[in-house]
């Protein structure tokens, strides 16, 4: 299908509705959040005056390469950061596309390329894996961390140590998802930045973490002295206080 210039839309008039399209169908407030700061921030100040129709696999190469070394505003990005930039742009392309505002998404196309040989090969090499110290702390790191824990913040950062639950997950956990007598705790819902709570976002995360005897003891601890929550949380914050229980949680 071929889209003539003149009936193409702007990359920043694409994006409006891509972001339209995103609420509509119900997508997490946060994950809207990042793609309106995707547009902002990356794609509308280099591509958004250029047609839909006007971008091309090169041009795209181009645009990847300016983020990561801060051709327009002086300001590198991180390899991460890029790949999440383009993947957004792509999604965007993508839409547009369904909507017959485009022909061809090139986004996918510079992915379908860089799919095959050497160049594969050479991304899975950069991409490593996390460096201890670097990215993650060391062993004798997280010991120092631990022996350093007290406060109200001991049982949320021993359980996020000790469980690697995400952010989200720690948010959510509830009192009823936690077995103290079975050593065990189950990740069943997540609660994101915006105070929303719902099902993890795959079924891999839903599942049951072991716990180690000196989390049992603090949490056995924590809950005594936990604020007491509609929704049964472990570490509340003050907006989920009932009234009437007393206490400070994380």
């Amino acid at each position: 299908m071929h889209t003539a210039p003149s009936e193409s839309p702007t990359v920043a008039e694409a994006g409006d509705l891509w972001i339209a399209a995103c609420e509509a169908n119900g997508l997490e407030r946060a994950t809207i959040a990042n793609y309106r700061q995707h547009l902002r921030l990356h794609i509308v100040p280099s591509l958004g005056r250029l047609k839909l129709a006007q971008l091309s696999v090169p041009l795209i190469r181009e645009f990847e390469d300016d983020l990561r070394v801060g051709e327009l505003d002086g300001k590198p990005r991180s390899a991460p950061m890029v790949k999440r930039v383009v993947v957004s742009l792509g999604s965007l392309i993508a839409d547009a596309q369904e909507r017959g505002l485009v022909a061809q998404n090139v986004v996918r196309s510079l992915r379908a390329h860089r799919k095959r040989g050497k160049e594969r090969q050479a991304a899975k090499r950069q991409k490593g894996k996390l460096k201890v110290g670097v990215e993650i702390p060391t062993p004798t790191e997280v010991k120092t961390m631990i022996a350093h824990l007290d406060g109200k913040w001991r049982p949320l950062l021993l359980t996020a140590i000790f469980t690697g639950l995400r952010a989200s997950e720690l948010r959510g956990l509830r009192w009823a998802d936690v077995n103290l007598k079975r050593a065990e705790l189950h990740v069943r819902q997540r609660a994101d930045r915006y105070q929303v709570i719902g099902k993890p976002k795959s079924e891999a995360g839903e599942r049951t973490v072991p716990l180690p005897p000196i989390v049992v003891n603090t949490l056995r601890e924590w809950k005594a002295a936990c604020p007491s929550t509609e929704q049964d949380l472990c570490f509340p914050t003050a907006i989920h206080y009932r009234a009437g229980r007393p206490g400070g949680g994380p």
